[in-house]
């Protein structure tokens, strides 16, 4: 994810006096504004997004593939429930 729009920024930022964008202090939606921005302008939008469900990378917490975490809980819930209605509509039809 060398191309990525955040790739670099922790040894340019100052994240002690500013805050880290990805991993903001509060749960409140508008505390993840600055790292959305970031990941707007992001080449590599969709493969973080994926990295970031894999369970296997840690990503569990903070802004990553332009949502947040609990934004990304909801949608695999949601696509979840989905692929849940898609199996049973088939196990009727059958």
């Amino acid at each position: 994810m060398d191309r990525a729009a955040c790739a670099g920024m922790a040894d340019k930022g100052d994240f002690r006096k500013n805050g880290d964008p990805f991993y903001p202090s509060s749960a409140a939606p508008e505390a993840a504004r600055e790292g959305k921005r970031i990941c707007a302008t992001c080449p590599v939008l969709a493969e973080c997004y994926a990295h970031s469900l894999d369970a296997s990378s840690s990503r569990q917490y903070g802004t990553f593939g332009g949502l947040s975490e609990e934004e990304r809980r909801t949608r695999q819930r949601l696509k979840q429930r989905a692929e849940a209605n898609e199996r049973r509509r088939k196990a009727k039809a059958a």
